[in-house]
Order: C-alpha cells, then structure tokens, then sequence
C-alpha cells in the first residue's frame, strides 16, 4: 500500500502555474494605482503650496507692503520656498522633496 501523504511534482508545478497567473494579473493593477496615487499626492501638495503662498502674500500685503511694492509703488515679484511656507505656519505639513520649490508670487497670480 502506497502512502499519499504530499504533493506530486505535477501537482506542485499545477500549484505554482496558477500563482504565476495571478501574479501576472494583479502586478499591472497594482503599479498603476500606486502611480495614481503619487500624481494624486504630489497634486494635492502642490496646491497646498500655491493655496499657502496666496495666503502669506496677503498677509504680506497687510504687513510688509514696502517688501512687495518699490519706492514708485510698482510691484515686485517675490520668490518664496516651501519650506519657509511649512516654517511660517501657511502650511500644516510637506514633504521633505518640496521644501526646496520656489514659488514666484507675481501681481497676477490667481
């Protein structure tokens, strides 16, 4: 009488072909919602950024009026990094590889 404890070599390769299978199949799906989902965070950090930089400006307006405008009242660009928008409390949290993003605050930013 033979013993049937275990898997036969066919069996094992039968077990490993579907795993293959699957694999193949769930890979794809996988990859590209992890790529959607960092276009989708780096979306939402950007527009964080440009909300934040909107709102230090106005506050720049408010308190600063001679950094932003020359000494005949014309507008002067004004460049700000978004890591001093984190340090300036316009944002609630950044990632580290948009610390170093300057914005350019123009007169016709919207």
């Amino acid at each position: 009488m033979k013993n049937n404890k275990g898997l036969t070599l066919v069996e094992l390769l039968g077990v490993l072909v579907v795993l293959s299978l699957i694999i193949m199949i769930v890979t794809p799906v996988v990859t590209k919602n992890l790529k959607a989902s960092q276009v989708e965070i780096c979306e939402h950090q950007l527009n964080s950024l440009v909300a934040a930089s909107k709102n230090w400006f106005t506050d720049q307006l408010n308190d600063n009026y001679s950094k932003l405008y020359d000494e005949n009242n014309v507008f002067k660009p004004t460049d700000i990094k978004g890591k001093d928008l984190l340090n300036q409390g316009y944002v609630a949290e950044l990632e580290e590889e948009y610390y170093d993003v300057n914005i350019q605050v123009t007169k016709d930013s919207s």
